[in-house]
């Protein structure tokens, strides 16, 4: 009977080896399938990674591209030859103060006789003295009649909301832009006109009948803008067209 059980004992130890090397082995495929799937996992994330990084690298490409391109898209919008259509409605925004903006044109101002002339031809219609003078800038400055000359004229002189009518809002302040980066480069003679407007204020009249400016001009300065400091401008302006290449801030200052 002894030997039944150590027969039965030693059969089932044998069954209990050969259960226990199974699992090991079982667990020991289970673990390298694991590490086979994980190695594969880490090669899939790491792909994608670098997937993903060199379409963050393309789109960026991509993004610096569009923003140039639309940079160069505003620079020729705004270095475009106003049109006509644009020069008809201008007319009419701007004809009370028509004569303001003759005598702030650039790449030059109007002339005092040139202005007179348009008057002496258009005598009762400010819209079409308006249009006349717009059209002789154009016709003289061709190429250089740009949006962007155009809208700093009318930023200088104060008639940004007409700029804006005529140009739209996004042009407007694309161009101001321009004028901010460029003041706080370079003194621009424009901007420290206006400086000596302000300087000026309601002392203008004296300033002008100084200058030998007679009194039917400040009538017409008086008559066309408002306030005191928009009456120095066109005053200024005025006789800086008068005077020309000659016109010294600083000694006017003085």
């Amino acid at each position: 009977r002894r030997d039944v059980v150590h027969v039965h004992l030693r059969s089932a130890v044998q069954d209990l080896q050969h259960t226990s090397q199974r699992a090991f082995t079982d667990t020991t495929d289970c673990l390298h399938s694991l590490r086979q799937r994980q190695a594969s996992l880490l090669d899939k994330v790491t792909k994608l990674t670098s997937t993903c990084g060199q379409n963050m690298r393309d789109m960026e490409r991509a993004m610096g591209k569009m923003k140039e391109a639309l940079e160069k898209a505003k620079d020729l919008a705004l270095s475009r030859v106003v049109s006509s259509d644009q020069l008809r409605l201008l007319s009419f925004v701007i004809a009370p103060k028509w004569r303001h903006v003759a005598y702030c044109l650039k790449p030059e101002p109007m002339e005092r006789p040139v202005v007179n002339d348009i008057i002496v031809q258009y005598p009762d219609n400010v819209q079409e003295q308006a249009m006349e003078m717009l059209q002789m800038w154009k016709d003289r400055h061709g190429l250089k009649a740009s949006v962007h000359v155009m809208c700093e004229v009318l930023i200088n002189v104060g008639c940004k909301a007409e700029a804006e009518e005529v140009f739209g809002q996004d042009t407007v302040k694309e161009v101001h832009s321009h004028m901010s980066d460029s003041d706080s480069g370079s003194e621009n003679p424009d901007r420290l006109l206006y400086e000596l407007a302000e300087e000026v204020g309601i002392d203008w009249q004296e300033l002008a009948l100084d200058v030998d400016m007679r009194q039917h001009e400040i009538n017409i300065i008086e008559s066309d803008a408002r306030t005191p400091k928009q009456q120095a401008w066109k005053m200024l302006c005025q006789w800086r067209s008068k005077i020309g290449i000659d016109f010294n801030i600083d000694e006017v200052r003085s």
